[in-house]
């Protein structure tokens, strides 16, 4: 069950992708960052903590992966003009 953050709407699961809590999933305002007078800025984690390790590897994973993602993006285009 979702909590309820302080604007009084049910907060939604997000998923962080900071360096610092890549993929970490946390409760947020549905409203937050959408400039309202009434958003808050309500926060829970859903997760539990990240271990040390997994701070220092998984955002380099992420570069790796989306740098390989835009690799077979532009090798797709470039097979299509050959063709």
């Amino acid at each position: 069950m979702e909590p309820n953050c302080r604007c009084g709407t049910a907060a939604a699961l997000k998923t962080s992708w900071t360096d610092s809590n890549p993929g970490r999933q946390f409760w947020g305002c549905m409203r937050f960052k959408d400039n309202r007078s009434n958003a808050c800025n309500f926060h829970q984690w859903f997760d539990p903590p990240m271990c040390a390790r997994s701070k220092a590897i998984i955002p380099g994973l992420l570069r790796r992966i989306r740098n390989l993602e835009d690799d077979a993006k532009k090798n797709e285009a470039a097979a299509g003009k050959i063709l």
